[in-house]
């Protein structure tokens, strides 16, 4: 029951109280205590919630106070306020609201705008929300009455004005903030709205007068935009248009620019703001017309702080009505050269000089305008899409020539020697952007974006080979030049033609040409590289080119720089996937480019494995002798040394970094190889990550059914496998390597592994019984899918997931709580192969009581994953439940001990975070669905359970919210919102949180 008591007539409280309060404020911020951090810290959140904190609030507030105990009390009453307010009578509010104003009054007779001033009048506004409705109905009356320079002569005026609408601006913030009750905060919203108009009216009124601050020009703007649009709808009273045109007056003063800037912005891209299409237009008018002249004056004078304010108010005005910009410019009424200008002015910003990152950092602002600008652009009517492209022609021409400059490198003493690792991650995003934008651009140009960038390809090739070797400045900015163009390309060729026969053959033509110089730099290199990479649907429809392609990828394989070889091993992956049936007669050049360079000193792991994936890929086109000699010269080698490795390892017991690295790197390199060297041709389109869609569409895929060569060579590679679980089964990467080459090895072959299904389960038990990998329960999935109906593996298959299950219930005994990503995914797999592949289950050994203990238990750990995964593995079990007997009986054994688990959940005990809640309601809908009886029956008893779930429900509230649930066997939404409801009574936040007590009330 709810104690509603008098403000001053609260409990006696320890007058120790306020003393403990501040010798923990100061252990706090005590460097030598932060051990003590946490502890501290939960005491004082404690203290705030309590009953007590209506009086310590104000003790604590008291002018001799250092400023963070003052701090502390305001705090403390601002929590009271906004989450315990319902502990108050009505006569007790009004007594605080008093005695608020008295303090903010007190603080406002020092100099500064202090913390706690600030504090109190967020205290004030909630009261005001919180009561304007009903008990304080004339509150802003009260307000303008009382903060009255007159009546509070001995505080400066300009003072009093400040505080006035300070408080004013919270009121709206107050009200949209999430304690507010929803019902409360409709009726709160109504009364405000009656009073916004006097409000905008005050603000007006001080912003006519003459020699007014810029500090109350601030808070005048802050007050107009909240009253405006703060209160759920937009508030256009008879002066709203002669405040703007102050607004737009204080953009020109660069003291009050940002705010003016903000405020502008905060109600022209409002969303109610959109059924005013004529006074949108019209501030586009005035911001053009005003501000044009000022924005020049501010480039010239190189004031880029100023410059980004100015440029930001019309990328965002822009950004949020590019569609009503576009249906105005056909409009015969308007003047559409000021819309004209309005994109001009944007250009402009996109133009900004100089390096981006270095000179400015203004440049990136319209990048979202110009998507939304084509976006729009692109769904108008087709009758206006001629029209906008004749007005719009030379804007995206200038767009694309302003671009091809901005994405250039900036010199090497900029963007090696000046800049670290984030000033070039910046730098790539913007380039990336750019790249989006071209693409956008493209829909709406076509070819005439192509030969803009042609023109531009043409003149920087020229410039390459005009640029003399003694003049490096000019070597480098040619060079500069020519990648920025081909990055461009490079973003436009995935929406190219294949047929397109003009403008990519004399680019890919043209690379035979570079000159040494060009070679030699490597951006250039990797950008031709991701411009290669990009092309392979053209490539695949016009293989003649790919000798050139070859050529370029082959040469930078040679670089010493790891970007380079990235991209080329990158280039190489995409297009043999993309052109596989099409590259035949270069596929004994892509075999020996593939063998050299896999022996290449200066190729790391990952770009070997990258060089394996294309090996197997154009290997999987080859006749059988051609596949089999190839692997055997690629991988004795390999293998052979990986033996000495592994030999060595296991004589002298010695746990080498070097050698991890090398298995590590060698396993990653098979498992790319395993997963292209398919001769079938089949294909493995996947879902849900790396799992199969269906076995029986991929084999209906295959264009051939052969021996798979794939099969002898894992069969012989097995035995090392075995010898890498055995010496480094605790290291987890190695282990998970193992699996995916398993896993590939698996996908690939399909039933043609079906003979060597036992080998691969012994391996991964041995690996899994030292090592607890993931990895071997995310494959066990994929076997036990792929093959559970076969008769003949079936109980492999179940003694295998029996063994598995022992050894991780064995784990779960150990230490459960310690376990939680292990629990996590042990009964996700298992869920997935409880409903795919439920046969697997069906074993007299396996001990499927224990198995649904484990998941039940699982859903009070503190990880969000692993009660999900444990929610949705009970549902399926309960599932399984109506479809067999033995899922049934287990169920019906334990039937009360889950409900009992749900509801400890629910209320919060044993620990159980507030997330778990959320994952309850599925559940309960399959109790309910599937064990109504049951569920009725057990639900009863919870009602007679005497302070269960928690004692701060009642025995009524319980057989509501019973009823409640009962009633709802399919209207998951609702169930969601009733539990949440009942678990926040459970734990005591009832009328803490934004969850309103409908069902409670």
């Amino acid at each position: 029951m709810i104690l509603h008591y008098n403000l001053f007539n609260i409990l006696v409280m320890d007058p120790a109280l306020v003393t403990n309060i501040e010798r923990l404020l100061n252990e706090l911020y005590d460097d030598h205590n932060k051990t003590k951090f946490e502890e501290t810290n939960n005491l004082l959140i404690n203290l705030q919630k309590s009953k007590e904190a209506w009086m310590f609030a104000w003790l604590l507030m008291k002018k001799d106070k250092p400023v963070n105990v003052q701090y502390f009390g305001a705090s403390s009453l601002y929590v009271k306020l906004t989450k315990y307010h319902f502990e108050l009578d009505n006569n007790s509010y009004r007594q605080l609201w008093v005695k608020i104003i008295e303090n903010l009054i007190a603080y406002m007779e020092s100099a500064e705008f202090n913390l706690i001033t600030t504090k109190l009048i967020s205290c004030l506004a909630v009261c005001i929300v919180q009561n304007i409705d009903n008990e304080w109905n004339n509150a802003l009356q009260d307000l303008w009455n009382l903060f009255q320079p007159e009546k509070l002569s001995n505080i400066p005026s300009t003072r009093v004005i400040h505080v006035l609408l300070e408080i004013l601006s919270v009121i709206p913030d107050e009200l949209n903030h999430p304690y507010q009750d929803k019902n409360k905060k409709q009726a709160s919203r109504l009364e405000l709205v009656k009073h916004a108009e006097s409000v905008l009216m005050f603000v007006y009124k001080i912003l006519s007068e003459e020699n007014i601050s810029d500090n109350i020009t601030k808070i005048c703007l802050k007050c107009f935009h909240c009253w405006s649009i703060g209160l759920d709808t937009i508030v256009l009273t008879e002066n709203h248009l002669a405040i703007m045109a102050i607004v737009l007056n204080c953009v020109r003063n660069e003291n009050t620019c940002h705010e003016a800037v903000e405020c502008i912005i905060a109600i022209y891209t409002c969303p109610h703001m959109i059924k005013q299409p004529k006074m949108i237009i019209q501030l586009i008018e005035q911001m053009t017309i005003g501000l044009t002249n000022l924005i020049d004056q501010t480039i010239q004078e190189s004031n880029m702080d100023y410059l980004r304010d100015l440029y930001f108010l019309f990328v965002s005005i822009g950004e949020s009505h590019t569609r009503l910009i576009l249906d105005s410019l056909t409009d015969l009424s308007l003047n559409r050269d000021i819309l004209i200008e309005f994109f001009r002015i944007i250009l402009k910003c996109s133009s900004t000089p100089t390096h981006y990152g270095y000179d400015e950092t203004i440049s990136d602002l319209p990048f979202n305008f110009w998507i939304n600008f084509q976006d729009d652009f692109m769904a108008s009517d087709e009758s206006k899409i001629q029209i906008y492209l004749n007005i719009f022609k030379d804007i995206f021409h200038s767009m694309i020539n302003i671009f091809l400059f901005k994405l250039q490198y900036p010199p090497d003493e900029i963007y090696e020697q000046s800049w670290d690792k984030d000033d070039r991650e910046r730098f790539r995003c913007y380039r990336q952007d750019i790249a989006d934008t071209y693409t956008y651009c493209f829909s709406i140009l076509n070819t005439s974006l192509l030969q803009i960038l042609m023109d531009h390809f043409n003149k920087a090739l020229s410039q390459t080979m005009m640029a003399t070797s003694k003049d490096m400045n000019q070597i480098s900015t040619s060079i500069r030049y020519l990648e920025a163009v081909i990055y461009a390309f490079s973003a436009l060729t995935e929406n190219i033609s294949p047929t397109e026969t003009v403008y990519m053959p004399q680019i890919i033509s043209s690379f035979q040409t570079l000159s040494n110089e060009c070679l030699n730099d490597s951006r250039l290199l990797s950008t031709i590289n991701c411009f290669l990479s990009n092309s392979a649907d053209w490539l695949a429809n016009n293989i003649n080119y790919f000798a050139f392609t070859l050529t370029i990828i082959s040469n930078s394989l040679k670089s010493n720089d790891q970007m380079v070889v990235i991209s080329a091993t990158m280039a190489l992956k995409v297009i043999t996937t993309e052109c596989q049936l099409d590259l035949r007669p270069y596929s004994l050049d892509i075999i020996r480019i593939c063998e050299e360079y896999l022996q290449y000193p200066n190729l790391q792991y990952k770009e070997k494995a990258r060089l394996m994936h294309s090996l197997g890929t154009i290997l999987s086109i080859m006749p059988l002798d051609v596949i089999m000699n190839t692997i055997d010269r690629i991988l004795i080698p390999i293998l052979t040394e990986t033996e000495k490795i592994l030999t060595n390892t296991n004589n002298n017991n010695n746990d080498n970094p070097d050698s991890r690295i090398h298995i590590n790197g060698v396993l990653l390199m098979l498992s790319n190889l395993f997963a292209k060297l398919d001769v079938n041709l089949k294909g493995t389109d996947l879902e849900e990550g790396d799992h199969l869609i269906s076995k029986s569409l991929v084999q209906a895929k295959a264009r051939n059914n052969i021996p798979q060569p794939l099969y002898k060579i894992f069969e012989k590679i097995m035995p090392m496998f075995g010898v890498i679980a055995m010496n480094y089964s605790y290291d987890e990467e190695i282990a998970q390597n193992v699996c995916e080459c398993v896993k590939k090895t698996v996908i690939t072959l399909l039933d043609d592994v079906k003979p060597m299904i036992g080998n691969i389960l012994h391996l991964l038990l041995h690996l899994y019984r030292n090592s607890k990998s993931i990895s071997v329960i995310q494959i066990s999935r994929q076997i036990f899918t792929l093959f559970h109906k076969e008769s003949e593996l079936l109980p492999n298959l179940q003694e295998y997931f029996y063994t598995l299950t022992t050894i991780t219930i064995e784990q779960f005994a150990k230490d459960f709580r310690e376990n939680t990503f292990l629990v996590q995914n042990f009964f996700e797999e298992s869920a997935h192969s409880l409903r795919k592949a439920t046969a697997i289950f069906l074993y007299p050994k396996l001990n499927l009581s224990t198995l649904f203990d484990w998941a039940i238990a699982g859903i009070v750990l503190p990880e969000k994953g692993t009660v999900h995964q444990c929610s949705i593995f009970i549902s399926e079990f309960l599932n399984q439940g109506r479809q067999n007997e033995q899922f049934h009986k287990v169920i019906q054994e334990r039937f009360d001990m889950l409900v009992m688990k749900v509801f400890i959940v629910i209320g919060g005990q044993q620990g159980s975070p507030s997330f778990a809640v959320d994952y309850m309601p599925d559940i309960i809908i399959v109790l309910n669905q599937k064990y109504s009886d049951s569920f009725t029956r057990a639900l009863n008893s919870i009602i007679d359970y005497n302070g269960f779930p928690t004692d701060m429900v009642t025995r009524e509230q319980k057989c509501k919210f019973v009823q409640s649930i009962s009633t709802l066997r399919n209207n998951k939404r609702r169930l969601r919102e009733i539990v949440k409801e009942f678990s926040c009574r459970c734990r005591g936040l009832f009328g803490v949180d934004n969850i309103t007590n409908k069902l409670f009330r």
